[in-house]
């Protein structure tokens, strides 16, 4: 039996394959060698949509799309690639350093404000010593020097998972580079550049951070009063009450933005986020601090200068603004500098006011870029991460808050010391490192994520580990990547046998096959009974020991066989011109050691059957393993499961690791066996039990059923680890349980449930709108970028996709007026995001109102495709319906905003008046739709 059974080989041995042999000649084998090696050979798959399966070559996901080189200058040393420096606009900062830092501390413990320790201008603080001087200007000037640099240097990727190097320790680099030889400036720094640098050094000792931050971000009266404990009792905040969408603040709403504190929404007793520095407080820090450090003429003198200055503040502020996964490009940095006016950057033989040459003013730009990068790279990031925890929060999508050191060190220990109370067990560091020593998986990072209140421990297993290999520090695997075995064969038995599983859903799509066919299967005009039930901390309180005994049952053979395979799709199907972007997504599976292959054309028909434009390539990545090993691994995992917690690591002692890919399926499993046996009594023709993870919900026909669930979860069982949330259980009929009243629903038809709603009466689904973050701004992410049109089509086109669930446009489950409100709600919030991001852009990234115009066209024809494709082909919405529906929702939005939008309001008036007779709706019923939609969308600012 072959180990690794591969069956495009056996596709090559067919008959047809070696009749074409016979018809190449003599030199059929080379002619074959070179195709199967040098080409890539595709076949089209039956399933989905224009599908391909590689068979042979080198797989489609490791080729890199070949770019238009610029023409040759003749300069054979400055036409060759690795020469040639990058493109500024390519140049991106790594913002996400700025992300979950740790203090620098003094000698008595207590936060150090400034620049760590390790900064460059710290060790090397003494302007009045050359050796200081010149150590300093080779951070500042790597490409002068010849050192590695982001201009022309390739990142090894075996250092870091970042797309550019992290400079800010380079001892070893500078000391292999020059071996103990003394240190040659280029002669183009020995003039004004070296001074500049002299001037930092020497601004760096007499400024006072400290005092600065003080000044700029004080410690407000909350700050100070008593700091929040992490175990009072939580509070539920009531949703805004306002009836329409705000477009602006008004004296009546709460007195912050969408980027600064959030004081008056979020009592300061249990929730961190009042404690948060606004950013204007942080931006005024920062910018003191560069201002401060950097001498007067480093940036030009005269009004040439004033405007430089003006510009990199401008700049600097912009970054700290930035959401989550927003950057900034040296490219945009760089703009309207202006480079004459810098005189330390000329030669030194260059006079004042003399006409420059192409290569001398090359070289200015070439200088001034190392400058700016080391400015915000190695000053501006190191200043925000010695001085500020910054973080998102559970609930404000992509919005960054800033905690200074100090006050987010009082705010976490609390909840530190909990977790490290109830959660973990602290070994002797000796059993530590032994444990460590003798295992492949590391170690996990925990943060705490702010929380409306109070805060939810978040361990990181993606996170790839650092190991010294002979004498070099490599990124090894992370825990995630090395766990992915376990993962593809619990997937695999989870198709073999589904049952074991219980209720339980891979996500919230699969509600809707549930839901279709237990509706289907129940008398008409039946009442529905909902209970829902949530566990407390599921993870966190699963019995290990219950939980590993229960696992080995599910692994039934002796041996499995796991590979990868790649998905590769093109990003930009429409636009021919522009180089492709291609996604790749890496997918792991498994099946049972036997003469059958993981990876082929029969094995993946039914992930075909759901893509389109998708080539489907072998990794080559096959393995075998034991079901021993499988287990070690697991009970490795689980019992073994090391967290670095500030500097000390810990064990967990209960629980399975949240941040763990395997965590999800082990839970499901692990409540499967709870339904098996403590739910048996529920009647499958009566009841459907949906569960997400620890998400119960069971709706049924017969009341009592729905008694004794809730009863049956109120007990709890502790050989499951299950206790019930009370706070967040609920029905929508009168029950009390134990002698307490379980929470009703009030005021709605509508069942809230994992981000949906489910209507009582029919079980029609529509999306559940509410949200704790009203502003549409924090759920974006702008790219301010080149080709700032064609990203915001693929962004709101994203937007409307991710919108479009089968679910919630499926006529045969929902009726056609409620897949109308559901699509006008999506075309709505659509608008919101399209407005909002466009917002962002600058005057001159605009697009124009034609394009605009195009881009809702577009949008509608997209929603159209979409939900003609989800109900098989079949339009049930018509183009007239879709298209009054996505002028009315863009219209409604943008009117408020009209000057803005002059011509594109009035095509949608024209457009929504030619459909609005074809709908097929009656105008009552029409004025109610938009009502119910404005209604939905109370209390959004955008």
């Amino acid at each position: 039996m072959r180990q690794h059974p591969n069956e495009s080989i056996d596709t090559l041995k067919s008959t047809a394959w070696s009749d074409v042999v016979l018809l190449l000649g003599e030199n059929a084998e080379s002619i074959l060698a070179d195709l199967l090696l040098d080409c890539g050979i595709f076949v089209r798959m039956s399933a989905g949509r224009d599908n391909y399966l590689q068979l042979s070559g080198i797989p489609l996901a490791e080729l890199k799309p070949k770019r238009k080189q610029p023409l040759s200058t003749g300069n054979p040393q400055t036409s060759k690639p690795h020469n040639r420096p990058a493109d500024p606009s390519l140049i991106r900062f790594v913002r996400n350093r700025i992300l979950y830092s740790r203090p620098g501390l003094n000698r008595s413990g207590k936060v150090k404000f400034g620049l760590k320790h390790v900064h460059a201008l710290e060790r090397f603080p003494d302007s009045t010593q050359p050796k200081h001087t010149v150590h300093v200007i080779q951070h500042v000037f790597p490409l002068q020097f010849g050192l590695h640099n982001v201009f022309t240097s390739v990142v090894d990727p075996a250092e870091t998972a970042q797309p550019l190097k992290d400079y800010a320790f380079r001892e070893q680099e500078i000391g292999e580079r020059w071996k103990g030889r003394l240190v040659k400036v280029p002669r183009r720094l020995r003039g004004g550049a070296i001074n500049v640098v002299r001037k930092i050094q020497r601004n760096h000792r007499t400024c006072s951070y400290s005092q600065l931050l003080r000044y700029y971000c004080p410690l407000t009266a909350i700050a100070t009063q008593g700091m929040m404990n992490s175990e009072k009792t939580q509070h539920t905040l009531c949703p805004s009450n306002s009836e329409q969408p705000v477009t602006q603040m008004t004296k009546s709403s709460p007195s912050f933005d969408s980027s600064g504190p959030v004081r008056d929404q979020y009592d300061s007793e249990t929730s961190f986020l009042p404690h948060a520095t606004s950013l204007e407080m942080v931006s005024a820090f920062c910018r003191s601090v560069i201002a401060k450090l950097l001498p007067q003429d480093a940036l030009g003198a005269g009004s040439d200068g004033e405007h430089n200055m003006r510009i990199i503040m401008q700049r600097i502020d912009q970054f700290i603004r930035l959401r989550r996964f927003e950057t900034l490009s040296l490219h945009q940095v760089m703009q309207g500098l202006r480079v004459k006016a810098i005189e330390w950057l000329g030669s030194p033989k260059t006079g004042q006011g003399q006409n420059l040459s192409k290569s001398d003013f090359s070289k200015r730009v070439e200088i001034l870029q190392e400058f700016v990068y080391y400015l915000l790279d190695s000053i501006l990031i190191p200043l925000i991460r010695s001085n500020f925890y910054v973080t998102e929060s559970s609930s404000h999508r992509n919005r960054l808050f800033y905690f200074r050191h100090d006050i987010w060190r009082k705010l976490s220990e609390p909840s530190l010391a909990t977790l490290r109370l109830n959660m973990f067990v602290q070994p002797l560091p000796s059993e530590i490192r032994r444990v460590l020593a003798t295992r492949s998986l590391g170690y996990s990072h925990l943060r705490l994520l702010p929380k409306d209140t109070g805060s939810r421990p978040i361990t990181n297993l993606r996170r790839r580990q650092i190991k010294r290999i002979s004498g070099r520090r490599i990124l090894v695997q992370s825990i995630n990547s090395q766990l992915t075995p376990i993962f593809s064969v619990l997937k695999y038995e989870w198709g073999q046998n589904p049952s074991v599983f219980g209720s339980a859903m891979l996500s919230a799509a699969d509600i809707h096959g549930k839901l279709a066919e237990f509706k289907t299967g129940v008398p008409c005009q039946s009442a529905f009974y909902f209970a829902k039930m949530d566990i407390k901390s599921c993870f966190d309180s699963i019995p290990q020991n219950e939980l590993l005994l229960a696992v080995t049952d599910l692994f039934h053979q002796p041996a499995y066989r796991t590979t990868k395979h790649v998905e590769t799709k093109s990003a930009d199907d429409k636009d021919c011109n522009q180089e492709p972007q291609l996604r790749r997504r890496f997918v792991g599976s498994a099946r049972v050691v036997d003469d059958k292959a993981v990876f082929s054309e029969t094995s993946i028909q039914s992930l075909a059957s759901k893509k389109r434009r998708v080539v489907f390539s072998d990794t080559g990545n096959h393995r075998i393993w034991t079901r021993s090993s499988l287990l070690k691994l697991l009970h490795t995992h689980v019992e073994e499961s090391i967290v670095k917690v500030g500097k000390k690591h810990m064990i967990q002692k209960d629980g399975i690791p949240q941040g763990s890919m395997l965590s999800s399926l082990l839970c499901s499993y692990f409540y499967g066996m709870f339904e098996s046996q403590e739910l048996s009594f529920l009647d499958a023709e009566s009841c459907l039990l949906l569960r997400l993870i620890d998400d119960f919900l069971l709706i049924t026909i017969d009341k009592s059923l729905a008694k004794l669930f809730l009863e049956t979860m109120a007990k709890g069982d502790p050989k499951y680890g299950i206790q019930v949330n009370t706070d967040k259980s609920l029905a929508n009929f009168d029950v009390t349980i134990n002698g307490h009243k379980v929470p009703r629903l009030h005021g709605t038809t509508w069942f809230p449930y994992c981000g949906m709603s489910i209507q009582m009466n029919t079980l029609v689904l529509q999306k559940d709108r509410e949200k704790k973050d009203a502003y549409v701004r924090n759920s974006l992410t702008v790219e301010t970028g080149s080709k700032a049109g064609k990203i915001l089509q693929r962004k709101v086109l994203s937007s409307l996709k991710l919108q479009m669930h089968a679910m919630l446009v499926d006529v045969a489950l929902n009726s056609k007026r409620q897949v109308m409100s559901t699509l006008l709600a999506n075309f709505a919030e659509s608008a919101m995001k399209f407005h909002q991001y466009l917002g962002q852009l600058s005057q001159n990234q605009r697009p124009s109102e034609g394009l605009i115009r195009g881009l809702i066209q577009d949008t509608i024809t997209t929603a159209f495709k979409i939900c003609s494709t989800k109900n098989g082909g079949r339009q049930r919405i018509g183009w007239p319906e879709m298209s009054w529906l996505g002028a009315c929702a863009f219209q409604r939005v943008l009117q408020r905003k009209q000057s803005q939008y002059r011509v594109v309001l009035a095509w949608l008036n024209t457009l929504r008046a030619e459909t609005e007779l074809r709908v097929g709706m009656h105008t009552g019923d029409r004025e109610a739709l938009i009502k119910e939609n404005e209604q939905m969308f109370r209390g959004y600012i955008y």
